[in-house]
């Protein structure tokens, strides 16, 4: 006979530092923190990359441009992301794995770093239990 333990964390805690999360499909997700502290009330971002320290750049902007990516917001405003398949193809930045870092922010040049070599966390694969086994 298996033990059943009863799951009580259901609610999240609000998250009061700033994480990014790039995902296996090429999103860059932006919890809470990043979009009230760095994003504000801008729709657009502009993307570099420092391939000498392997650093994203992310520059918040409340006008379209030619280069810029549209800021998709949702859960009332207080999550978003940016579709970056392109830009990580282009630069060679593998996006296996979907895989989390705490962004600095840059107020000299007013930029948002994501530093790729240092990840927070990597989150793991579903694991599938047969119905056999729980049964």
């Amino acid at each position: 006979m298996s033990t059943w333990e009863r799951f009580t964390h259901r609610k999240f805690k609000s998250f009061s530092t700033p994480k990014a999360t790039i995902t296996n499909g090429g999103q860059l997700s932006m919890n809470y923190a990043v979009m009230t502290e760095y994003v504000k009330e801008n729709n657009f971002a502009v993307l570099f990359y420092n391939k000498d320290e392997a650093l994203i750049g992310i520059k918040f902007q409340d006008k379209d441009a030619p280069d810029a990516y549209k800021i998709r917001r949702y859960r009332n405003d207080k999550l978003g992301y940016i579709s970056i398949t392109a830009f990580l193809n282009y630069y060679k930045i593998p996006s296996r794995a979907t895989e989390s870092y705490t962004p600095k922010w840059e107020e000299k040049e007013k930029l948002m770093i994501i530093d790729i070599k240092n990840r927070v966390g990597k989150k793991p694969k579903s694991k599938q239990i047969p119905a056999e086994d729980i049964l």
